[in-house]
């Protein structure tokens, strides 16, 4: 299993208009260090750290990019990616968003944090939650304490910028901090999809 390790998101968000530029800027395949991608792509990029690495990796997680580390590290678009860049280069579809956050999901190449949240903690939640609540399963699930290990995810549904779109998790009305899980939709336009997850 090669899934994303717990904090490779570095507490940001997979922002819809830098993950949009990624595969814009990647025609084939093309090898370039941090700082040559970051003026390629105008994704922010510090001397150690900035957004760009988070960004990446959501776009592999994502199921968007393939990245092969070897003496030069090689960054080229997936078939989803490829489809993805032709159909909806801006990711505001509501397929391509469920489709984002189900490949986040999966079991062998996606995001550990995404996969204990939804495969394993959501198992034990009915209806509504709190952050504390999802932040005590979540402890349980990893073998680890750390503040806010679940705020990535809740804000990556509840931002405009990245997947708030479709509803996956949503705040209930007249509240701060009780949420809601939304079920992937049963719409005829998203049955090859899903029967292409079930087979991938």
């Amino acid at each position: 299993m090669s899934r994303l390790p717990l904090n490779f998101h570095q507490t940001f968000i997979p922002e819809r208009r830098y993950i949009s530029i990624l595969l814009e800027k990647i025609k084939d395949s093309i090898n370039l260090n941090d700082q040559e991608l970051s003026a390629l792509t105008s994704i922010p990029m510090g001397s150690s750290s900035g957004k760009l690495p988070a960004m990446l990796a959501y776009a592999k997680g994502m199921g968007l990019l393939k990245i092969e580390s070897g003496s030069e590290r090689t960054i080229s678009l997936t078939p989803l990616g490829k489809l993805i860049k032709e159909e909806d280069l801006f990711l505001q579809e509501g397929l391509t968003q469920w489709i984002l956050h189900l490949e986040l999901c999966k079991k062998t190449t996606g995001a550990e944090l995404w996969y204990q949240v939804f495969t394993s903690c959501f198992q034990s939640i009915t209806g509504s939650f709190t952050t504390n609540k999802l932040e005590l399963l979540l402890e349980k699930k990893v073998s680890k304490k750390s503040r806010n290990m679940a705020s990535p995810v809740l804000r990556t549904y509840n931002d405009d910028a990245a997947l708030a779109l479709v509803d996956i998790i949503k705040l209930e009305k007249n509240s701060s901090d009780t949420y809601i899980i939304s079920n992937p939709p049963l719409f005829n336009s998203y049955s090859y999809y899903y029967g292409y997850l079930l087979f991938s």
